[in-house]
């Protein structure tokens, strides 16, 4: 029974008078179909389609986020869904080099028509969804159904605003209206500017206002201590939302303001966390004390494919792969002059080490990192340019290699040509499937002296051992050269091949986004997680003679 209900009557009702009552609507029996709403909202998704398969136990990826919204959507205590993001939605970086924008781009396209597909009412653009330019994102944006909002971003020459300052949403007989607003102290491209955003806040307020909505929501880019101080110096928000900072708010944070309070939202990074917030069907207020931050677990893998995001996903995959493919092509092999190529450091590859070294050889395969390109397989991202870099080496460095559909070259045979002399004969590629049997073989067998067949190296069987030497240069796994860098001449070169692996080689790849757990709470390299990783992943000193293999 209701608070108002028990000082209207001191009596128990009996159940004719209880259903009048219902009836005439003076008792409010819970949320009817079409009264309630919810707000749904994410921030910094920084490019992510699907999780990184780095993370341990991976959160996050669209394919979960379509799979809550279904479950959403069917539980009538909701009602309609309003989708909001707070900017960073497209990449991760401000700056985009130029080998990795023609990648970018499809992976816009891809993030957009995902989003779209899951109906996604609203963003707020952050800085670096404008790492490919200001043109390019209102191109890309013009094919998108669902707004960019920013209420404080102009054109630098014009003065004209970029996009709609906002917008006023219908949730059944709700009314929610969102202003975007983007932080002044960021780094814009220099062909927009950033006005106030306390003033172009009240601006927006008072128009909104006329059309008397039950919410007004403040869709933020600018930072967590930034909205504290907006809340304070602006009157009339009820819900920020909230990104830059990547802030992990479990609670909502409140203001108060006069005789107003605000909540302020933000959901960590990367859909690993989706911020549920339920209105009130009859105020259209927000329910703070439902509020949710839902973590995108393997809970909500789906088995078919809500929104048709796994496909979307795929279609995604193949078109970097053509992109990047064709890039390499036009690109083609670097050339380097002859003074060039003395000052640079050379790669060899695992295969060259392992003439010498087969002790560390017959260690380093059984390792993670002796499989690391096999993960990318897996996902099919092993054409994917911003995966490749960590789980290969020498990729497009000068004396690596840029052709990704050519991880590995193979040396066949000599062959004679007069029946006489005998020469090596050219060097053959080998795809990622084709290179595939062998990197599996070389991670599981128990010993180099295994029996293999490893169609193209090996039709006939031979051992993995000698697999290895058919092969010229293999340039994928986190392998040798990753942790002590390119050998040159080693072992015939004047300088010292150095043994040690300073920490900053792994920070590289092991950031932490990446590798979470090397991290402690103040965002610091955690010493003894580090330690403990090198010791588990660090070669045995020694030598192994072929002979002496199990």
């Amino acid at each position: 029974m209701s608070k108002w209900m028990s000082t209207w009557t001191a009596r128990p009702l009996g159940a004719v008078a209880v259903i009048a009552l219902l009836q005439t609507g003076l008792i409010f029996s819970g949320p009817r179909k079409g009264e309630a709403a919810t707000i749904v909202y994410s921030n910094d998704v920084l490019g992510e389609l699907e999780p990184c398969g780095c993370r341990n136990n991976p959160t996050g990826g669209l394919l979960r986020k379509a799979a809550l919204l279904e479950s959403l959507k069917k539980d009538p205590e909701k009602g309609p869904l309003l989708q909001l993001d707070a900017g960073d939605l497209l990449f991760d970086s401000e700056i985009i080099p130029d080998a990795l924008q023609p990648q970018a781009e499809v992976q816009a396209r891809a993030l957009l028509q995902a989003h779209e597909s899951l109906g996604q009412d609203a963003f707020v653009p952050g800085e670096k969804d404008f790492a490919l330019g200001t043109r390019k994102l209102r191109a890309l944006l013009k094919a998108a159904h669902f707004r960019a909002l920013a209420a404080n971003l102009v054109d630098r020459k014009t003065g004209k605003a970029i996009f709609p300052a906002s917008h006023v949403f219908r949730l059944g007989k709700l009314k929610v209206a969102v202003i975007g607003i983007v932080g002044s102290g960021l780094r814009w491209p220099q062909d927009v500017r950033v006005t106030s955003e306390a003033e172009a806040l009240k601006r927006e307020i008072r128009n909104v206002q006329s059309k008397k909505p039950h919410l007004i929501v403040a869709l933020t880019h600018q930072g967590l201590d930034q909205d504290r101080a907006l809340v304070k110096a602006v009157r009339g928000v009820d819900v920020v939302i909230g990104a830059h900072t990547q802030s992990f708010l479990q609670k909502p944070e409140k203001e108060t303001h006069s005789d107003r309070e605000t909540l302020i939202l933000q959901s960590s990074f990367r859909n690993q966390w989706i911020g549920v917030l339920p209105l009130d069907p009859k105020t259209g207020k927000a329910r703070e004390a439902d509020h949710q931050l839902i973590s995108l677990d393997t809970s909500f893998e789906p088995e078919g494919d809500p929104s048709g995001i796994r496909a979307r996903i795929s279609k995604f995959k193949e078109e970097v792969a053509q992109v990047n493919r064709a890039q390499a092509n036009n690109q083609g092999a670097t050339k380097l002059s002859a003074e060039q190529k003395e000052a640079v450091q050379s790669h060899q590859t695992f295969p060259k080490c392992a003439e010498c070294h087969l002790k560390q050889f017959d260690f380093w395969r059984k390792t993670p990192h002796g499989k690391s390109y096999i993960a990318l397989l897996d996902q099919k991202q092993a054409e994917n340019q911003s995966c490749i870099g960590c789980h290969s080496v020498g990729f497009q460095k000068p004396s690596g290699w840029n052709q990704l559909s050519h991880p590995a070259e193979l040396q066949p045979k000599t062959e004679s040509t007069d029946g006489k002399t005998s020469q090596p004969a050219p060097l053959l590629a080998l795809d990622p499937e084709g290179l595939r049997p062998y990197l599996e073989s070389l991670h599981e067998e128990s010993s180099l002296k295994s029996q293999v067949r490893l169609a193209p190296i090996a039709p006939e069987k031979i051992q993995l051992l000698e697999a290895t030497r058919r092969l010229s240069r293999v340039w994928v796994n986190v392998q040798c050269e990753s942790c002590h860098g390119p050998a040159g001449e080693h072992p015939f070169g004047s300088a010292p091949y150095p043994k040690a692996v300073a920490q900053v080689t792994c920070l590289k790849c092991h950031s932490q986004e990446r590798a979470p757990q090397w991290y402690g709470k103040n965002g610091q390299v955690d010493e003894g997680r580090w330690t403990e990783s090198l010791k588990k992943m660090g070669c045995p000193a020694g030598s192994l003679n072929e002979e002496d293999l199990e």
